[in-house]
């Protein structure tokens, strides 16, 4: 009976987190299609910073887990609105000021203007788009410890066994639910996108 109860918490854990990591790669698949719509928005808006954004908003609303289903427009209409109400947080863990969801244009300078069809009035070049999404990791004990993995790695500290990483997991968690702004673990999922303009961008 011992043998099997540590087997199945083993085991248990494992499903968990191929479940969540599978979960996050839909996630980084989205972030990505983001980037494209953010990117069509910027070329033809002239860079519309606000217009790109919510052209990013919209391609991600299928990552934000508690806004319901959106087959009907009234459902799509809630399920925007909730995820608009989720990108104003500021009380999500390790949040200091980082938005949810951010787009920028990384290749174009403060005052640059990139033009698409006249060399003589500005630079004429392609534009990069940024979008970077907190993603929110849903599955309960596997966030913990995906989260404080991530922490030890970018501190160049080994995680330790799976039990280890588990028990520091629970232990971080136990103090972060101590607080009284409680919101859930995110990662940031970044990608960019490419494309020719279609209007004059003033960086």
């Amino acid at each position: 009976m011992v043998e099997f109860v540590i087997v199945a918490m083993t085991l248990l854990f494992i499903l968990l987190g191929t479940l969540q990591l599978a979960l996050l790669l839909n996630a980084q698949m989205l972030v990505r299609y983001a980037a494209f719509n953010a990117a069509r928005t910027a070329i033809v808006t002239g860079g519309d910073r606000l217009k790109m954004l919510d052209a990013a908003r919209m391609s991600l609303l299928p990552v934000f887990p508690n806004h319901g289903r959106a087959l009907t427009p009234l459902g799509w209409e809630e399920n925007y609105l909730g995820a608009l109400r989720v990108d104003q947080q500021t009380n999500w863990l390790g949040a200091n000021g980082v938005a949810i969801t951010s787009v920028s244009i990384e290749n174009v300078k403060k005052g640059e203007v990139i033009t698409f069809d006249d060399p003589g009035s500005g630079t004429v070049k392609p534009i990069t788009v940024q979008v970077t999404h907190q993603y929110e990791l849903v599955i309960p004990i596997v966030n913990a410890a995906i989260v404080k993995a991530r922490e030890l790695f970018a501190a160049g500290k080994s995680p330790g066994t799976p039990d280890e990483l588990v028990k520091r997991s629970a232990e971080s968690a136990r103090r972060l639910k101590a607080k009284p702004l409680w919101s859930g673990y995110r990662v940031p999922l970044t990608a960019t996108y490419t494309m020719h303009p279609q209007s004059d961008i003033q960086g």
